[in-house]
């Protein structure tokens, strides 16, 4: 049997991610963190790094525990975070923003909004709307 070869909707829902993911890299390392990748801004997904610890990290951001500690370990030299002991767990470590990491952290948050923006602006409020419902349909019918 043979398939055109035209990437399936899984397929181009990664490129559309692709696509969004650089252009929020531009919009962060124009912020002033030159030093951030693709990789790292998954961390700051959803509920964050902030006052959380690695593996609760690790599973927001879907990668594997020793991925996110080798991420966390850059951002803690390039002066972004800092991991402390866990008061409640003397074992267990918590990651904590440094004022550098707050940064960061708010130009991730503004980079997805300003990605989001102007995809919006693009296709026009219909197509918007018809599009995020699709995608909360998707989401829905998955949990």
């Amino acid at each position: 049997m043979e398939f055109e070869r035209v990437p399936s909707v899984v397929g181009r829902l990664r490129l559309a991610y692709d696509f969004g993911s650089n252009g929020m890299l531009a919009r962060i390392r124009a912020a002033g963190h030159p030093d951030v990748t693709t990789a790292m801004i998954a961390l700051f997904r959803f509920a964050g790094v902030d006052r959380r610890r690695p593996g609760e990290i690790a599973a927001a951001a879907r990668l594997s525990k020793q991925a996110t500690n080798d991420m966390l370990r850059e951002l803690e030299r390039l002066g972004y975070v800092e991991r402390r002991p866990d008061p409640t767990d003397g074992r267990g470590r918590i990651v904590q923003l440094t004022k550098r990491g707050q940064a960061l952290d708010a130009a991730v948050w503004t980079a997805g909004r300003e990605v989001e923006q102007s995809w919006r602006d693009r296709f026009g409020d219909k197509h918007w709307t018809t599009f995020n419902d699709v995608l909360d349909k998707l989401i829905a019918a998955a949990e």
